[in-house]
């Protein structure tokens, strides 16, 4: 059952659509009585709407007011209802007397915590007004305040208060950058606090702030992740250079000489990675404590599996199960791995995997399926749509061997996007 709003006020038309299936899952064609319900101070309140016939096979649509005699702030159900008294489906809404916010939502990302010579530090403000659509009227300033400084050398170093400020229009149809290079900063060790004032076009402020650090060391090395590598610098007075160093995990005692620039690849017994060069050190961790390959299923015109995405390259092993029968056992470290076979319908098939993270080993489970009923859905339409354009949504429905699909009940509904905490969409039955 689908709703035409997200929430609703007193005065609004409910208007619904359901879907209606027998325990066969044959579409149902007989007529079914509504019934509206709801709770109300510990009394249970029912009446029935109207009786519904069936406006094609299993399909079944109504609209009707509400009137103020519906309590706010309540939660109502709506049953449909066969002539022996049996529920055979249900859905739910909320009326509620809400105002639409129109304050717009902003934010300040910074492309890092830490930066180090010869960096490029990127933010990125983001502007979006209450349907989450980007500000079209505002500017941006922006500024870099030091908070603290240290020289770290013999010399003073003085440091403004003030070390960058700009200004500019927000970008219309994206976010906005400030890129700042390293060069531009004072020659010290500084805490910084970023700040970005949004404005409106009725000059209304709002105002985001995020602090980030700057290392001036002479000698570093700079470590960045990058699937299943690392990529590891030298830098000399933030100039990459070529050099001699070495590379040692927490695993292995056994340091091992390697030349910068270097590109690492990850080790699935480590977790942590050291790296030394002349007088800089520097160390990294991967970005997750628990690594968790994503799957997802795949249906081509003969043949079914799934992918499973494996961005960091790992060794997994994967057992493909029907029953007691092994389909399939093999081991892969491609990115995305990819396994199809010739399924049967109405056939559950079981995959099972295990690799090693950081040391331990870690195993999972998933099933697929032949799903011949399957119908893929494609849109074409703008992707973004400002106030007072207009836009054509064109929809293609095909079958699983990609041919048009025929006699489909096809249900196109929208939702104001600052509710979407109520929009309650329920998967059709397969």
């Amino acid at each position: 059952m689908v709703f035409n709003k997200a929430l609703y006020k007193t005065g609004d038309t409910v208007k619904f659509k359901a879907y209606v299936l027998d325990k066969h899952h044959r579409r149902l064609k007989s007529s079914l009585a509504v019934r509206l319900s709801y709770q109300l101070k510990g009394r249970y309140i029912s009446s029935k709407l109207v009786s519904l016939k069936a406006s094609f096979a299993g399909s079944y649509t109504h609209e009707f007011v509400l009137g103020d005699s519906l309590p706010s702030d309540l939660n109502y159900r709506i049953g449909l209802w066969t002539g022996i008294d049996k529920e055979v489906l249900t859905g739910g809404f909320r009326i509620e007397d809400y105002l639409n916010e129109e304050v717009a939502s902003h934010s300040l990302r910074a492309s890092s915590d830490k930066f180090y010579r010869g960096d490029s530090m990127v933010f990125t403000l983001t502007a979006k007004d209450a349907a989450g659509l980007p500000v079209m009227d505002g500017r941006a300033r922006f500024y870099l305040l030091a908070r603290d400084s240290e020289s770290g050398g013999e010399e003073e170093v003085f440091v403004p208060d003030t070390i960058y400020q700009s200004e500019k229009n927000l970008a219309a149809d994206d976010d906005t950058r400030f890129v700042i290079h390293t060069s531009q900063l004072p020659d010290a060790a500084l805490s910084i606090e970023a700040v970005a004032e949004f404005l409106n076009g009725n000059n209304e402020i709002h105002t985001e702030t995020r602090k980030v650090e700057y290392d001036n060391v002479r000698e570093q090395i700079a470590i960045s992740q990058d699937g299943n590598h690392f990529n590891v610098e030298y830098r000399l007075n933030g100039v990459p250079t070529d050099t001699t160093g070495t590379y040692s995990t927490d695993e292995y005692d056994h340091e091992y000489t390697i030349r910068y620039p270097a590109r690492i690849q990850l080790d699935p017994f480590a977790e942590r990675y050291l790296f030394d060069a002349g007088n800089a050190g520097n160390e990294i961790e991967p970005g997750s404590t628990m690594y968790q390959p994503a799957w997802q299923h795949v249906q081509g015109k003969d043949s079914c599996g799934f992918i499973m995405e494996n961005p960091y390259g790992l060794l997994i092993h994967y057992t493909v199960i029907k029953g007691k029968k092994i389909l399939a056992a093999k081991a892969d470290t491609a990115s995305s791995i990819t396994w199809k076979g010739r399924l049967q319908k109405n056939t559950t098939y079981e995959v099972l995997y295990k690799y090693f993270w950081q040391g331990t080993e870690q195993s999972g489970r998933f099933n697929i399926y032949a799903l011949d009923k399957l119908l893929t859905t494609k849109f074409d339409q703008k992707e973004t749509v400002y106030p007072g354009e207009t836009d054509t949504v064109r929809l293609t429905i095909t079958d699983r061997k990609g041919r048009p699909a025929a006699n489909v009940n096809l249900t196109a509904v929208t939702y104001n996007a600052q509710h979407r905490n109520n929009i309650k969409v329920p998967e059709p039955p397969y």
